[in-house]
C-alpha cells in the first residue's frame, strides 16, 4: 500500500513537470528619438513638418514606444549647448557623435525620414457626352529609417507614398501631405512584442481554445492584437522556434497578462502545453497598412 502511494505521488509529480513552462519576460518599451525630416526644394517647411508630426503622432498612438521629440524645448537646448561647446555648425556634425548625444537623452533608436518627392499629375476624364473633367493627383513619397543608437546600425528602412485627387494642383499636393505619415500599424511592426504562453485556460475536443500570455497594458497591446505562437524545441543540439499557431487578444486583464482566443493551431498548442514545451508569442502587423 505504501509503495502504491509513493508511486502515485511520483507519477503526479512527473505529470506536473510536463506542464512546466519557462517564462520569457517581455522587454520594456524602447525609447525612440523622432528626428528631423529632410525634404525636396519644391516642398514647404510647414508641409514637411506635417508629415513628420503625423509620424510622431503615430509612434505615440502605437503604444509600443516612448518618444523623444527632436523639436522639444529640452532637446533643442541640449543640442545648441553641444554645438556651442564643440564649436560646430550643422554641416560639420559627426553622425556618431550626434547619436552619442541622443543616447545620453535615453534614446535607444532614432526614427528619421527623407521626403523624396512631392508631385501632382493632371488627369482628364471624358464623359459620354464629350465633356472633359480635369482633376489633379498629388503624391508624396518618403522613406522612414530606424537606426540603433548604440552602434549606428540601420535596423530597417521602408519607403511609402500617399496620394490624393483634388480639383487643383496645389490642393492635391496639400491633401496628399495631410495623409502622409499616419502609420501606427507600421510603427508596431517595427517593434514587435515577444512573450510567453502562461496557461491554456480553455480547451475543447483536444484543442486549446483560450490561453493567457504574459503581455499586457504596459507593453502597449490592445484587444484584437494578433500573436504568432512558437514552440521552443531542441533539434540536433540547436534551439529552434517552430510556428504552431495564431492568437488574437480577447481582453487585456492587467499590466502583464492578457487573455487570447486561439485562432489557429489549437491542437498543436494544447499538445505543446501538455508536453511542457515553452511557447513564445510574437505580435505581428503588416507593413503598408496605413491608419
Amino acid at each position: 500500500m505504501v509503495k502504491q502511494l509513493l508511486f502515485l505521488l511520483v507519477s503526479l509529480f512527473t505529470f506536473s513537470l510536463g506542464f512546466a513552462q519557462d517564462e520569457v519576460e517581455p522587454a520594456d518599451k524602447p525609447t525612440v528619438f523622432v528626428d528631423y525630416f529632410t525634404f525636396p526644394s519644391n516642398m514647404k517647411k510647414e508641409e514637411a513638418a506635417i508629415v513628420r508630426n503625423n509620424v510622431l503622432a503615430s509612434a505615440i498612438a502605437s503604444g509600443r514606444v516612448i518618444t523623444i521629440d527632436a523639436e522639444s524645448d529640452n532637446v533643442q537646448t541640449n543640442e545648441k549647448l553641444r554645438r556651442t561647446q564643440n564649436d560646430m555648425s550643422v554641416g560639420e556634425d559627426n553622425s556618431m557623435e550626434r547619436l552619442s548625444a541622443i543616447g545620453i537623452l535615453g534614446a535607444e533608436y532614432v526614427l528619421s525620414g527623407q521626403i523624396t518627392s512631392l508631385t501632382s499629375a493632371r488627369k482628364e476624364r471624358k464623359s459620354k457626352d464629350g465633356k472633359v473633367t480635369v482633376s489633379y493627383e498629388g503624391k508624396v513619397s518618403y522613406t522612414i529609417n530606424l537606426i540603433r543608437v548604440k552602434d549606428g546600425t540601420l535596423v530597417t528602412s521602408n519607403s511609402y507614398s500617399n496620394s490624393a485627387t483634388e480639383d487643383t494642383e496645389r490642393e492635391s499636393m496639400v491633401s496628399a501631405v495631410a495623409k502622409a505619415g499616419k502609420m501606427a500599424k507600421n510603427i508596431k511592426a517595427m517593434f514587435p512584442i515577444w512573450g510567453t504562453v502562461l496557461e491554456v485556460s480553455q480547451e475543447k475536443k483536444n484543442k486549446a481554445e483560450e490561453v493567457y500570455i504574459n503581455v499586457g497594458s504596459k507593453n502597449g497591446i490592445a484587444e484584437k492584437t494578433r500573436f504568432m505562437v512558437y514552440a521552443v524545441r531542441q533539434v540536433a543540439g540547436r534551439t529552434i522556434n517552430k510556428e504552431i499557431g495564431d492568437l488574437s487578444v480577447e481582453s487585456v486583464e492587467g499590466s502583464d497578462i492578457s487573455c487570447c482566443k486561439v485562432k489557429k493551431g489549437g491542437d498543436l498548442i494544447l499538445k505543446a502545453w501538455r508536453d511542457g514545451e515553452t511557447m513564445l508569442v510574437k505580435s505581428y502587423e503588416r507593413f503598408g497598412l496605413f491608419d
